[in-house]
């Protein structure tokens, strides 16, 4: 069994799935670390876990203990890569306790 992880106040997750049964791209996921990478708050580590449905990835973004993060700050975040992401790829802000375990 997977243990899942709960989520803080500094971490969270962003799934990216292609909308047909292609594989989510490497490129999209190199744009999403580095989208976040340019924010400020260094990050600690991002990490990446593509499941037996290749299509679907999810990034574990771990601010610094210190990091002041709320929900606005996330939804920007999403907006953003969305807007740079292909069409047929969605990158929403999901708990990272759903889904896909890490």
């Amino acid at each position: 069994m997977f243990r899942r992880r709960k989520e803080s106040n500094n971490e969270f997750c962003f799934e990216i799935k292609a909308s047909n049964e292609t594989s989510v791209s490497i490129d999209a996921i190199k744009l999403v670390r580095s989208v976040i990478n340019v924010y400020p708050k260094a990050l600690l580590k991002i990490e990446t876990v593509l499941t037996s449905r290749a299509h679907r990835s999810l990034i574990r973004v771990v601010l610094p203990p210190d990091a002041e993060v709320g929900r606005d700050f996330i939804r920007v975040l999403e907006t953003i890569l969305q807007s740079l992401l292909p069409p047929d790829v969605s990158c929403v802000h999901v708990k990272c306790d759903e889904g896909l375990p890490f």
